[in-house]
Formats: structure tokens, sequence, C-alpha cells
């Protein structure tokens, strides 16, 4: 397994000619390649003067690498060329063996092209980025001499042992049916007894077949879970209670403000807020939208979901900012709360609602809750990210000329940090809307309990204009919300 041979034999290099020689490598600059490459040192010298010049061929390929695949980086010790030709390589056998064994199913020979389709582009695909990531290793390597260089029978090996560890079960299974857990069990019933299997088919049992203690752990741990989440319904019923009062509270008093305010003076005081915090275009563009959601019908429902986004807008703010302040002044809380917070970022929406009603119910002040969940992450994070960005001789001329830590955080970093906290506001409120569709499915109401009837009922056109309506409810906030970061818009 050798390189390319020298320049004059590459594609690459017919169009060096005698300017190519005049500005080739310096001898500096050759010692440095022979050092890192080892080998082949005239081919990668003059290929890497090439991509210095942006002067490479379109139809450049690394001929070693076409013919070696993988083992190429493993040799090289690039392993970034390594994972994404082991990946193409491994996709085509897949195709190709799942075509020679899928003929009765009428698309082996579909199967047997698209393999030798992908074998084939993935092989000249990264031979023909296979210099640039090894000139991009040989950077690198000038700064760092850690990195790896030269070849090496030993990555050779392991990249061997990676691919017989990968690729033949991977290609095992394309060409086998993995059995379900019930023909498993079956299967080892029968060998209790004294019955004999064959080995295919314990092995596919064992490591193509579902895992077997899956579902005899699941039960066991998902009743667990039950009974601690009806223990804590029952244990806490009051603190529950008093929560969902505190909510509907101020959620009464946004639908109040929202809903209970006749349409006419709503409509007029939202285009006045818009116009002086966002200026006459969002103005006119709130005026618009208003227009949309009242000739559809949308009016009530509107500020219905602008409540209910209010409040939980209102909630992640006075949760989020104290404890993002509190996570930027302690690093080892920070470090607690940031896996908590990917979590809530990364669970699906859907799940949000499981805890929100075993604890409170269906309605309103548990969509609200749900929503927060959801929501408050970018909230805690972007007061963080605001507060940790102050610079360091602005606290420090705070501190000299007598600042309490208390007078540096309201009068110094708060002030300066107040556009990322708006960003996550802006960013909380995006999320809540988000959540409308979700939590119209616990009873929580609002536009999102229209896009509901219109999934259910295959209403094509009613869905549709209610998102609509959604997406301007959101636009309208954002833009306000965007206009208060700017105090000088007129």
């Amino acid at each position: 397994m050798t390189d390319t041979p020298a320049m004059t034999d590459t594609p690459a290099t017919a169009d060096l000619g005698a300017e190519a020689q005049d500005s080739g490598p310096s001898l500096e600059e050759q010692k440095l390649v022979t050092e890192f490459a080892a080998e082949k040192t005239d081919y990668y010298s003059g290929t890497f003067v090439q991509l210095q010049q942006n002067r490479l061929t379109a139809t450049h390929v690394n001929r070693s690498a076409l013919l070696a695949g993988p083992f190429w980086g493993a040799r090289r010790g690039n392993w970034t060329h390594f994972w994404i030709a082991l990946l193409l390589d491994v996709s085509g056998i897949m195709l190709m063996a799942r075509g020679l064994f899928a003929a009765s199913e009428g698309t082996g020979s579909v199967n047997l092209l698209w393999g030798v389709a992908v074998f084939v582009c993935g092989r000249v695909l990264t031979a023909r980025f296979a210099d640039l990531l090894y000139y991009r290793q040989y950077q690198n390597w000038r700064i760092d001499r850690a990195i790896n260089a030269g070849i090496s029978a030993r990555r050779v090996q392991l990249g061997l042992a990676l691919i017989l560890a990968i690729g033949p079960m991977l290609i095992y299974r394309a060409t086998q049916v993995a059995p379900t857990l019930r023909e498993c069990k079956r299967m080892w019933r029968a060998m209790a007894k004294g019955d004999e299997a064959g080995f295919a088919d314990r092995f596919n049992c064992w490591v193509i077949g579902e895992v077997p203690i899956g579902k005899n752990l699941q039960q066991p741990v998902a009743g667990g879970i039950n009974d601690f989440i009806d223990w804590l319904t029952i244990t806490f019923v009051s603190l529950f209670d008093a929560i969902t009062i505190s909510i509907r509270a101020v959620l009464n008093l946004l639908e109040l403000i929202f809903v209970g305010t006749p349409w006419p003076v709503m409509a007029f005081l939202l285009i006045l807020i818009a116009w002086r915090t966002a200026g006459k275009n969002v103005a006119i563009f709130t005026a618009l939208a208003l227009f949309y959601l009242g000739m559809f019908g949308f009016w009530q429902k509107s500020m219905s979901t602008l409540s209910l986004v209010g409040a939980a807008t209102l909630i992640c703010v006075v949760l989020g900012v104290p404890i993002g302040i509190w996570c930027a002044k302690s690093p080892r809380i920070y470090a607690f709360i940031r896996p908590v917070l990917d979590i809530m970022q990364t669970l699906p929406s859907f799940v949000y609602l499981i805890p929100a009603i075993a604890f409170f119910g269906v309605g309103k002040p548990p969509g609200i809750l749900a929503t927060v969940i959801f929501a408050l992450p970018p909230m805690v994070r972007l007061t963080v990210l605001g507060i940790t960005q102050v610079p360091e001789s602005v606290k420090e001329a705070a501190l000299a000329f007598g600042a309490t830590p208390r007078q540096l955080l309201w009068k110094v970093e708060l002030p300066l940090a107040v556009t990322s906290i708006m960003t996550g506001i802006n960013q909380t409120i995006m999320m809540s809307l988000s959540m409308v569709v979700v939590a119209a499915l616990i009873a929580a109401k609002g536009l999102g309990e229209d896009v509901l009837f219109a999934l259910q009922h295959v209403e094509h056109g009613l869905g549709l204009l209610a998102g609509a309506a959604i997406a301007l409810c959101a636009m309208i906030m954002d833009r306000i919300v965007q206009g208060a970061r700017k105090p000088d818009q007129t």
C-alpha cells in the first residue's frame, strides 16, 4: 500500500509547468514535509504548494486513497478520512449484500446497483479530498508535533481491527431479517427444555435481534416510577394546589388584560407599543397581523394564547434570571445545573405533559408549567452568558471605586448583560409559542386548539390558517421585544 508516485504521475501536476517549478516548495518546507509524510515527499510537497496557491485541479485524486480506502487514512493517521471512507465503504457493501440476498423481493438488482454506486462514488470522493484533509493535518502538526505524522504499521493494525469489529456484523445484519423478541423467547424456552437450536438462530437472537433483557427490565422500573409519582401526588397535594392557584391567578390577570379589554382598545395598544418600541414599520406590520387575526375569527383565541405565553414567559423570567445569576457567580452550581438544562432542552416536548398531568391534572395551569419547563433553559443560559461576558476590567474599576457586590451586580453586571437577557426573553417567548399546539392536548385551549382540531378532522385549510395566526403572534412579540433592545428606535 503506497502513496501516489511523484508529482509528474498525477493529473494535478500537469498544470504546474515551469511556473510551479519557480514557485515550488522551499528547502525548509521540503524538510518539514519529509519529516511529516516520511514517504513520497515530492508528491506531497508539490500537492501542498498547489493547495496553498489554490491551484489544485478539480480532477485531482490521491490514487493510494482511491485504492486503499480507509486503510490510507489509518496508515497516515488521518482518522477523519478513515471514518468517512469506512462509513461509505460499509454502506456500499451493505447495499450490495442486501441486493444479492434480496432477489426474491424484486429489489435485489436495484440495491446491488445502488451499492456499487455508493462504494465507487465514496472511494472517488474520499480520494478527491484526501490530500486536503492531509494538508490540514500537516498544518496542525506544524503547530503541535504531538499530532500523528509519518506512517505507522500499528495504526494500520488498529484500523484493521476497527474494520473487522464493525464491518462484518453490519454487512451480516444487512442480509438477515432480525428476529422478534417473541421468536427469541420461544427459542430460549425450547432450549431450556433440551431442544437444539442452530448457531445462526442463536447468533441472530443475541446479536442482531432486540436486547434480550430490555423488556424484562422495563416493566418493573416503569412500575416503580408510577408508584413514586403516585406517592408524590398524594404527599404534596397541598403544594401542587398552591402552585396551581398561583398560576391561575397570574393567568386570570393576563386574560383580563388581553381578553377582557375590548378589541379596538387592545389593537390600538398593541400597535402603539409596537410603534414606540420598534418603529413605524413594525407598527404597520402589527396592524396588518391583527387585521388578519380579526378577519379570520382568531382574535379571542389569539389573545388567550398571548395570555398563556405571557404567563409562561413571566414565570421563566422570574425563575431564570436569578438562577442564571447564581450560576454565573458559582461555576460549581452551573456545572451541576447544566446537565439538567441539557435534558430539559433535548426531551421531546410531549414528554413534559406527563408530569404536568400527573401533578396538576389538565387545563391551562399544567399547560403553562409544561411550557415553562421547555422554555426556561435559554433564559438561564443567556443570563449566564451575559454576566460572564462583562469585562473584568470594568468590574475591577467598579470595585476599586468602592462598589459592594450588590452594587456591582445591579449597577454594572446586569446593565451590561441586559442585551443578552433580552435575547433570552425573546427565545423564551418563541419557545413558549412553539408549545401552544402541544399544550392544547391537555385542554390549554388557545390557537393550538384549532390546529389540534384540524389535525383530528383533516381540516387542512383551518389548520393552515390557525398555524399562520400562531406565526403572526410570534412575529409580533419578536419584533416588539427586539425593538425594546434598541431604546433609540423611533
